[in-house]
């Protein structure tokens, strides 16, 4: 019960007790307090060396992908107006071969077979039919009154 306690019969003595323990710890407290302010200020000190390198790293990292975006965008641009260049000259020379021309007019002559020939009059009053516009005039009002 004296641990928990405070004496009885003597009521000063725990404030001598306590009075002699902070006077032994008073110059060690003084030397951690001062270490731990020490520590501080080193440790502050680097963190913001270190958030500063950081942030440089990060700058300088910034600016290389900049320089290597940019001068891949002109080596793209560059190789795509080759790249259209060939597949122009390409597709012009297959245009002027002999095989193509045997193709082209082929085709040609299907075409105005099919013009002239008993379909031909059928498919040209299909498109161009003078009704379809009057067709389209009806639609529009229809879909104008629909909206009152």
């Amino acid at each position: 019960m004296a641990i928990l306690a405070a004496s009885t019969v003597e009521p000063n003595m725990a404030l001598s007790k306590r009075t002699n323990t902070a006077a032994l710890i008073g110059p060690t407290g003084k030397f951690a307090l001062h270490l731990h302010q020490t520590f501080a200020s080193v440790s502050l000190f680097v963190l913001i060396r270190m958030g500063l390198a950081a942030n440089l790293i990060l700058l300088s990292f910034l600016c290389t992908t900049r320089f290597v975006a940019f001068r891949s965008s002109l080596a793209m641009r560059f190789l795509a107006l080759k790249a259209v260049a060939v597949v122009g000259w390409g597709c012009w020379a297959a245009w002027k071969s002999r095989t193509f021309t045997r193709f082209r007019k082929k085709v040609e002559i299907e075409l105005y077979a099919l013009v002239v020939g008993p379909g031909g009059n059928t498919l040209f009053l299909l498109l161009f039919w003078p009704g379809w516009i009057v067709l389209l005039v009806a639609l529009w009002v229809m879909s104008m009154l629909s909206w009152f």
